[in-house]
């Protein structure tokens, strides 16, 4: 081969390239018609390749051929897509395809070790063409009985890339597993002794048909007494365990104690001159008086209610209390508390309407 027809071949394998590249780069648009659009290399007729579009149904429609044995072009329709399963295959490139200058086939192949037979063409990309692997070639008419064969993959189809069906081609091979058999076969956690004892298949995880032992049970003895003492309960869409839940509680009807009690821990403390009482912490408190008498100051609840306040004196007795102006008292007089040392004891009882306590004192508990 003269050094210029080498420089030929080498510009034109170049300009093929290129116009590949290029392809890569083409988005994917629709004609006039509608027609989606795919792209393509063609010959620019100067012996170098342009990057162009092509419709898909002219790429695609009735030009596909799966084939599993060796295979000649002579078959294939110019655009053709040819899918070749099998191993030791030959693809034969006869001479003088009537196809168009500037078609393409592209061909896939599944297996290993085939062969393209290019024996009867004149002019070819200069790449190793025999022994083969999985790979996508991409064969196309250049000039009269000239071709280029360009390797477009080889990895595209490795038997870790591609799940296809279980036959001796399939990348589920011993050697490179996507499912081991004991996934298949019952092994693992899932056994199928274990979850489809009744062999139901596929109701094997309906309730009906699920099967218990002593250690393996579909509802612990904890959850079965939950699920039995609260078999008056069903159809309840919102509930509560205990009031602490809810911070603003409310009845949809009268309160029925069913002879049950209501009540609470009083709130307590000692005196120190000045003590504030919050209402909405509880109905009782408890005060014991220190060495000083006592000025209250009461946070007010959010809702009107009755409270109850109970006094006791210390050691030394006599402890006055200041109450506050909200607190209103029979005849406007605060009463005088009892004044006895240690176990002088007064009840004052407070009902408050939203603004004002009203307050009513029993005192000298002895």
């Amino acid at each position: 081969m003269s050094i210029l027809k080498l420089q030929q071949q080498v510009d034109s394998m170049q300009l093929q390239l290129d116009a590949l590249l290029k392809i890569n780069d083409l988005p994917v648009r629709v004609s006039v018609d509608g027609t989606e659009q795919i792209p393509v290399s063609v010959s620019d007729g100067l012996g170098g390749f342009v990057a162009n579009k092509m419709d898909a149904s002219t790429f695609f429609s009735n030009k596909h051929i799966e084939a599993s044995d060796s295979f000649s072009l002579a078959l294939a329709h110019q655009s053709a897509t040819v899918t070749l399963t099998g191993n030791t295959k030959i693809v034969t490139i006869p001479a003088s395809l009537t196809w168009k200058l500037g078609s393409v086939c592209w061909l896939v192949v599944y297996g290993t070790g085939f062969t393209i037979d290019y024996s009867a063409i004149t002019e070819k990309i200069p790449i190793p063409l025999t022994s083969l692997d999985k790979a996508i070639y991409r064969i196309q008419k250049t000039a009269t009985n000239e071709f280029s064969i360009i390797q477009l993959s080889a990895t595209s189809y490795d038997d870790s890339d591609v799940l296809k069906d279980a036959d001796a081609l399939s990348p589920v091979t011993l050697a490179n597993k996507l499912i081991t058999e004991s996934d298949v076969s019952g092994g693992g956690d899932m056994l199928k002794a274990t979850y489809d004892p009744n062999t139901v298949n596929g109701d094997a995880f309906d309730m009906d048909n699920m099967a218990e032992s002593a250690t393996k049970k579909i509802l612990t003895d904890l959850e079965r007494t939950a699920i039995s003492t609260n078999s008056l309960k069903v159809g309840v869409t919102s509930e509560i365990s205990n009031l602490s839940e809810d911070s603003t509680p409310q009845l949809g009807g009268e309160l029925d104690l069913n002879n049950h009690s209501v009540g609470g821990t009083p709130q307590s403390a000692t005196g120190d001159g000045a003590t504030t009482i919050d209402w909405k912490l509880g109905n009782f408190f408890h005060f014991q008086f220190g060495a000083f008498n006592e000025v209250f100051t009461f946070t007010a609840p959010t809702k009107a209610g009755t409270f109850i306040l109970k006094l006791t004196q210390d050691g030394t007795g006599s402890r006055t209390a200041t109450f506050p102006a909200s607190v209103k008292w029979i005849e406007g007089t605060a009463p005088t508390l009892t004044t006895t040392a240690t176990t002088g004891t007064d009840i004052i009882t407070l009902y408050f309407d939203g603004t004002n306590y009203y307050g009513v004192e029993a005192l000298n508990f002895s």
